[in-house]
């Protein structure tokens, strides 16, 4: 009957051993990345992204792919292009 109260009690302190352990490994997951940063996939630091789990994207006017804004240019991919030609069937900027 003692060998298994000294069973169970070694078995108690040893739970209670890792469970004291398991709350640092979330703090070590940053790996070096500093705050707000962690690993990502490739092994590079990437930023957190918020408590929703989404990057927030600035504000701003949306604009139409293609279309000419006068004093700006023609809208394309992120940017604005002053000049476009047609190239193999579609357009190319510049």
């Amino acid at each position: 009957m003692e060998r298994i109260v000294k069973l169970f009690l070694f078995a108690a302190a040893a739970a209670l051993g890792l469970s004291a352990t398991v709350p640092a490994a979330p703090a070590d997951a940053r790996q070096g990345c500093g705050p707000r940063a962690h690993r990502g996939p490739g092994g590079y630091c990437q930023p957190d992204r918020g408590p929703r789990g989404y990057r927030v994207a600035p504000r701003g006017p949306r604009y139409a792919a293609g279309r000419y804004y006068p004093g700006r240019g023609y809208w394309h991919r992120e940017r604005f292009y002053r000049q476009r030609y047609r190239y193999g069937g579609g357009w190319r900027y510049r």
